[in-house]
């Protein structure tokens, strides 16, 4: 069963030409979950390489669900006729626009997340600035993530002051690389991975 989110976006407030505005695509067994949808995401959408999936049928469903179906010819097919084992789940959580400390219901919600997505819209000497527009910075991204126990930090929603590494020039890459550099120091050099729109990450399944 496959799991991975695409970024179509992981800029803050507008697009740019170098980042979409924030949006992000948790795919899951052909269904597509849209999250933090930003101005100009259909267009980022057209751009990927995302495919809508048929979702499964009404029998498909009750058999996962542990109930018997009996199909149109009269045969009866039970659940542990066609079902493997279940499959451990994986925990995602995305946070967007958020300043400040997260109360407990959120850390128990994010608490040991396989991927944990935080926005970081500006990097630690802006904490205050950050703040008070309702943003977060790398160094809170990490604390947060530290709190959780997360597997996997991914920052997002960068102010458009930091240009992709890829698309920026001389001099420009060290503000992006920076902000990596302010949540892995939080986070005991755990690498800290920075999203780039159309970015596909991964979620295998737990073994």
């Amino acid at each position: 069963m496959s799991m991975d989110v695409t970024f179509l976006g992981t800029g803050a407030a507008y697009p740019s030409p170098t980042r979409g505005a924030s949006a992000l695509v948790l795919r899951c067994e052909g269904e597509c979950w849209l999250f933090d949808c930003g101005e100009g995401t259909q267009t980022q959408l057209m751009k990927s390489q995302l495919k809508a999936g048929v979702p499964p049928g009404p029998a498909y469903g009750k058999l996962k669900n542990g109930i018997s179906v009996v199909l149109e010819n009269g045969v009866t097919i039970s659940p542990q006729d066609v079902l493997k084992k279940p499959i451990v789940g994986r925990k995602i959580c995305i946070l967007g626009d958020c300043s400040g400390v997260v109360d407990d219901g959120g850390v128990k919600l994010c608490f040991e997340a396989d991927l944990l997505v935080h926005e970081a819209t500006l990097d630690d000497t802006q904490m205050d600035k950050a703040k008070e527009h309702g943003h977060s910075t790398p160094q809170m991204a990490a604390a947060f993530a530290k709190l959780c126990q997360a597997k996997r930090l991914v920052l997002t929603h960068f102010s458009q002051r930091y240009k992709p590494a890829a698309l920026a020039r001389e001099g420009e890459a060290d503000a992006i690389v920076g902000l990596k550099r302010q949540a892995e120091s939080v986070l005991d050099l755990q690498e800290v991975a920075l999203a780039e729109d159309f970015m596909v990450i991964s979620i295998p399944i737990k073994k």
